[in-house]
């Protein structure tokens, strides 16, 4: 069930998060044309993702349907990525 990253609901390790955001350089593969809305999940580049400057395997990168210019990439909730806000760095 998707819940929300909150002070009251943290991460845990092992948890999955999707994350979300722009500028991730290629739009999908093959690329979405500029302009063009994605119709189908289309997979993208993985990038290199570390929470609390522990790395956080990355499960799958994509661009999601209906949303042009977004990039959703979900990974692992590391390990010792420590507690309370922490840097997220993709």
């Amino acid at each position: 069930l998707y819940s929300q990253i909150t002070a009251t609901n943290p991460a845990r390790p092992g948890d999955i998060l999707i994350l979300y955001g722009t500028g991730f350089g290629i739009a999908g593969v093959p690329p979405v044309p500029t302009g063009q809305i994605p119709v189908d999940a289309s997979p993208a580049p993985r990038p290199v993702v570390t929470i609390g400057g522990r790395n956080a395997p990355v499960l799958h990168s994509l661009v999601p349907p209906g949303l042009p210019g977004l990039n959703q990439v979900a990974v692992t909730m590391p390990a010792g990525a420590g507690a309370g806000p922490v840097p997220v760095v993709l």
